[in-house]
């Protein structure tokens, strides 16, 4: 079937980028035989156009859209983490250095126990490992007594000897009992009428002032 100019027209543009289907490339290739009008569009199609990549399938499109999707939701997801990680930081440092928690007391004992020249009692706080040792926190009871619980960071640094492995502990001499831990988990290292041995020079200098109890 010869088909007119008018639709050989149409169909020369992807005739020439090799892009169209075979039974057009025939019907396409058999009006140009006896047709000069035709054949001089495409002699000037060939000589205006560069030959250019034939046209993505629908199923190529598909395919490149679906890929292009995957590496923007992989970038999205890769931004969102660096995003949760740069919030986060901060508040791993926080938790890290102004953060402690109690020790279990089982880490501990207490040993010279003694009263200073100015009437304070006093012991040292030895730990079976110096990374315990952060600080102190005093809880003082309604009944006179003071529970000194030892505290630790969140996060230990393992191996890193920064504490020292006991801390010298002082009290006001008005405390009526002394315990090492929180009012639920303790022990008890001196009540009042317990007698106590003077404190030797090396105590008394590494002692500090008193403690201010809240």
């Amino acid at each position: 079937m010869n088909l007119p100019c008018a639709v050989i027209e149409d169909l020369l543009p992807v005739y020439y980028e090799e892009s169209c289907s075979q039974e057009s490339r025939q019907a396409v290739e058999s009006h140009l035989k006896t047709c000069r009008y035709c054949q001089r569009i495409l002699s000037a199609l060939q000589q205006e156009l560069p030959i250019q990549k034939r046209e993505e399938t629908p199923l190529a499109s598909v395919e490149k859209a679906r890929k292009k999707r995957k590496t923007m939701n992989l970038f999205h997801g890769v931004v969102a983490a660096l995003l949760v990680i740069g919030a986060m930081i901060p508040l791993l440092a926080y938790l890290h250095y102004c953060v402690t928690i109690p020790v279990p007391i089982l880490h501990f004992e207490a040993r010279e126990v003694s009263v200073l020249s100015d009437g304070r009692i006093t012991f040292q706080l030895w730990a079976d490992d110096p990374q315990y040792l952060e600080s102190i926190f005093y809880e003082p009871a309604e009944d006179g007594s003071v529970y000194v619980s030892p505290q630790c960071r969140i996060f230990r640094s393992i191996g890193r000897p920064t504490w020292s492995q006991y801390y010298p502990v002082a009290l006001d001499a008005d405390v009526t009992a002394i315990y090492v831990g929180t009012p639920r988990k303790n022990f008890l290292v001196w009540k009042q009428g317990w007698p106590l041995p003077p404190a030797s020079k090396t105590t008394e200098a590494e002692v500090g002032p008193i403690v201010s109890l809240p």
